[in-house]
């Protein structure tokens, strides 16, 4: 029988070079999991980009740029309260859905929250607030967070920040079509001469639906900052630990912050190979779009209904990409770089989901019976039977199941 694959990513990243002072938080296995199922991830920036020549506003929202007096600069300049666009939203009042759509059938897993921005002060902010149109605001508290410097001596208290907190329980009882977050702390842009800012947020949920492929999904997240201004022109991420079956697909998603479409010359290379699709150009992958296998995304319950286009995103890039064709069978490890001759950007998280070969027990019945017969007693010897299906693609061998013994309860000797 043909062993069973094991995936086990590992990430250590690598700044070259790096600033002995730059504090760097290089990606790192968050969560990983073999499922009948795959990956959503969802997302929307806060912000709009005034600049002249940026996409228009979507149809249905409202957008004015009156009062902003550095429209030219490389960041957005106004923060979105739903449709509504203007110098009057504060940054903490700022707020966006996008579209929460899991299959039929499907149940999740787990799933995270992402939110950051660029804002005063060294430490993250680590609260958020989110809804739906029709539900009850609930704060998210942050498990974990990062922050790296701005790096422009006009603002020295500014920071760029990542938080992130486990929201597997609130989405595992979530009904609306919209997921939507607010209150995430930033600095005002529109009299600021930022270039580099952004105020966006991100949903990773691995669902499982019985009967989809075997998937295994795996997210790592951190908070790089590429900066060729500061000797940060590039970062390599080694993904290792894995075996990439026979009669796979691979596909990952990236979520990062302050691409833009002014500067070229940013890249995202999967083990070598420049990453590239309709939307995304090789020389200019991080072009603050959100796409789909080379497709703009915007979902029906999206607020505001950005269109997914380069430059549509204000500041924030939501991408998935098929890497099928980069990897092969057999392989144990993938390099994943990003370089920069230009453009800055800061890497938050990756999404990787890859068609495994494997056996899958996703249920087990236990039957107790009590040998003895009658009203259970002291002393009585009762027997345990336990039953699965394996219902993955691949035979099972040497499979070992753990059971916990009830502490008022202790092993007939030689049952074992």
């Amino acid at each position: 029988m043909p062993r069973t694959p094991v995936i086990s990513l590992l990430a250590t990243l690598v700044a070259l070079p790096a600033a002995a002072a730059t504090p760097e938080h290089p990606p790192k296995l968050r969560h990983q999991a073999d499922l009948q199922g795959d990956a959503v991830v969802i997302g929307s920036t806060l912000a709009f980009d005034c600049a002249a020549g940026m996409p228009a506003a979507p149809a249905g929202s409202k957008v004015t740029c009156a009062g902003v007096t550095n429209a030219a600069d490389t960041a957005p300049d106004i923060y979105w309260r739903d449709n509504v666009a203007s110098n009057a939203i504060v940054p903490n009042k700022a707020r966006s859905s996008a579209t929460l759509s899991l299959p039929a059938g499907a149940k999740v897993q787990y799933a995270r929250l992402y939110w950051g921005a660029l804002h005063a002060g060294t430490t993250a902010d680590k609260s958020v607030t989110v809804d739906s149109l029709s539900g009850v605001p609930t704060v998210v508290t942050a498990d974990d967070s990062w922050s790296t410097f701005y790096g422009f001596s006009q603002h020295p208290d500014w920071h760029y920040y990542q938080a992130t907190a486990d929201v597997t329980a609130l989405v595992s009882k979530w009904t609306a079509a919209d997921f939507r977050v607010t209150d995430v702390d930033a600095v005002e842009m529109a009299n600021a001469d930022a270039h580099l800012a952004f105020s966006a947020w991100t949903l990773v949920v691995f669902y499982q639906r019985t009967g989809d492929e075997l998937r295994n999904l795996a997210l790592f997240d951190g908070f790089t900052h590429v900066a060729p201004e500061f000797g940060l022109g590039a970062a390599a991420v080694t993904l290792s630990g894995f075996l990439i079956p026979p009669g796979y697909t691979a596909k990952m998603t990236a979520f990062t912050y302050e691409g833009d479409t002014v500067y070229s010359g940013d890249k995202l290379l999967f083990n070598g190979q420049h990453l590239t699709s309709t939307g995304n150009p090789k020389d200019n992958f991080f072009n603050g779009s959100r796409t789909f296998l080379g497709a703009p995304v915007s979902g029906a319950s999206d607020v505001p209904k950005l269109g997914g286009q380069a430059g549509t995103m204000g500041g924030y890039d939501l991408d998935t990409v098929d890497v099928t064709s980069l990897v092969k069978a057999g392989d144990k490890s993938a390099k994943l770089s990003a370089e920069s001759a230009e453009d800055k950007f800061l890497l938050g998280g990756f999404v990787t989901s890859v068609e495994n070969l494997s056996p899958d027990f996703p249920d087990y019945d236990k039957l107790a019976t009590d040998v003895n017969g009658g009203v259970l007693l002291d002393g009585d010897v009762v027997e345990y039977v336990l039953t699965s299906k394996n219902t993955g693609n691949d035979p099972a061998v040497s499979t070992v199941w753990e059971d916990v013994l009830d502490a008022r309860l202790e092993p007939v000797p030689g049952s074992l």
